[in-house]
């Protein structure tokens, strides 16, 4: 069975979620590191589900912008670099 994250290696780790409101469970299957990033991830990324799994780091900050450097996850997103631009809001009296 291949890793249902990155889904190039074999699925080693077996993990069982329980809804405990529904008593639902749900199987996941995942490689040793798509494991890790599973376990560090945000609770409501995992309950959602339809977001990749992905560990972000903060490169830069400014005024302007902020620069995210994907280090972990699916193959496709590693190595990727992420740019926010915003600006700020109005001040209100």
């Amino acid at each position: 069975m291949l890793c249902e994250n990155c889904k190039q290696q074999d699925a080693s780790v077996h993990i069982t979620e329980i809804n405990h409101a529904t008593s639902q469970r749900m199987q996941r299957h995942f490689c040793p590191s798509c494991a890790e990033l599973f376990q560090q991830s945000d609770i409501v990324q995992r309950m959602l589900g339809r977001l990749p799994m992905i560990k972000l780091r903060v490169a830069a900050v400014s005024a302007q912008r902020t620069v995210l450097n994907v280090l972990g996850g699916a193959a496709r997103w590693r190595g990727l670099e992420l740019c926010l631009s915003h600006k700020a809001l109005p001040l209100q009296s």
